[in-house]
């Protein structure tokens, strides 16, 4: 979780889809994350609670997820997180951490006051 309140839009792409974009805030006192999707759908992660409420705009409801974790070591016992080193993402210093879920290598690019400046999957991003 970032130390400082965030707003950030990141470009996201996949294999044989468009390229989409989204918006995630942070509100870091309350350690929580909302998420804009690029289809209008939203989401908001509270890691104290382990909640998860996701929004349908289209239908105007909500459903409530809980006991759902959102960092890399929550999601599985055993699992191991491994440093990868330090470089530079837009202007920024950067650590990264990398793990693996399922069969895909996922590797983060943190700041040191703990902001997201890009996922990789199986080194594609």
């Amino acid at each position: 979780m970032p130390t400082k309140d965030v707003d950030i839009t990141y470009g996201l792409s996949w294999p044989q889809r468009p390229k989409t974009r989204e918006r995630r805030r942070w509100r870091a006192d309350g350690h929580l994350q909302r998420v804009n999707g690029a289809d209008r759908s939203s989401g908001i992660f509270d890691a104290t609670q382990g909640e998860i409420t996701l929004f349908n705009s289209k239908t105007r409801t909500f459903y409530r997820l809980e006991d759902t974790p959102r960092r890399p070591a929550d999601s599985r016992k055993g699992q191991v997180v491994t440093w990868g080193g330090k470089a530079t993402v837009a202007g920024r210093h950067r650590v990264e951490w990398s793990w693996t879920e399922d069969v895909e290598t996922q590797t983060v690019c943190i700041t040191p006051d703990g902001v997201p400046l890009r996922l990789t999957v199986d080194g594609r991003w």
